[in-house]
Order: structure tokens, then sequence, then C-alpha cells
């Protein structure tokens, strides 16, 4: 209501005195803090944990790994030429990987157990796991 309220000083048309409800399914839904078996992760060397060197068969829970060419910095893992990949067995509903371009549009893909996430996949990847990152402006 202060929200709304301070729209309304601000001289904004149209807003109303309906509270709103936040969906509670979908992409909406809270986690599920009960069965949640992976704590938030951090790529770089400041914070970083559970990094396996090398490319591992498989990786047991909460482990994470990099092949290609990587520059790991105090708080990101930089990837250097096109063609790395991020590994990471986790226990979640939702993953969340905070990414960065420096080209104007980068493509990535993202696998569940190695295959496309069809239904499961996200607002940023379609249900075969394309996505594309967007530095300066384009759209996709």
């Amino acid at each position: 209501m202060v929200i709304q309220r301070l729209l309304r000083e601000a001289g904004r048309d149209g807003i109303g005195d309906d509270l709103v409800i936040v969906a509670d399914d979908g992409f909406e839904a809270q986690a599920d803090w009960a069965s949640l078996g992976t704590p938030e992760t951090y790529l770089g060397f400041e914070q970083a944990q559970n990094f396996v060197d090398g490319s591992p068969d498989r990786l047991s829970l909460n482990k994470w790994a990099l092949s290609g060419e990587w520059t790991i910095e105090s708080r990101a893992s930089v990837l250097i030429d096109a063609g790395g990949r991020i590994r990471f067995r986790f226990h979640g509903r939702d993953v969340h990987l905070v990414l960065r371009a420096k080209e104007a549009s980068v493509p990535f893909r993202v696998l569940l157990e190695g295959e496309p996430p069809g239904d499961a996949h996200g607002f940023d990847v379609d249900e075969e796991g394309h996505g594309t990152l967007c530095s300066r402006g384009c759209t996709s």
C-alpha cells in the first residue's frame, strides 16, 4: 500500500487500491525448503566451495567442475574460449546462474542429467535448453 501511495504521489495514473496476490505455483512458487539439498554456490575463489579439479565422469552432490579455458577470479569464473562447460550436481527445484557477457550476444545451453530440460526449463531457455546471453541491447 505504501508503494501504491508513493506511485500516486509521484504522479502515476491508474494505481488501484487492490492488494497484490503472489502466485504460489509455477515460476513464482516458493522454494521447497524442506527438500532443498544444495546451498548457494559461488564460482570465484573468494567464496568457492566444493570445486572438483579436472573432468570427473560423475560428480558427488553439491560438487562442481569446469572444462575448457577458464580464469578463476575472486568473485567469478571467466570463460576464455567458446566451448567451456560448468558441470554442477545439485538437489533443488530451481537453479539460478548469474552470467555476464562481454560480447553483444552469447548462446548457451542448459542440460539436466545430460538431456534438454523440456517442461522444467526456465524463463531464459527454451525446452531444448537453448538461451542467449545479451550484454548490450540484443533481443532474442
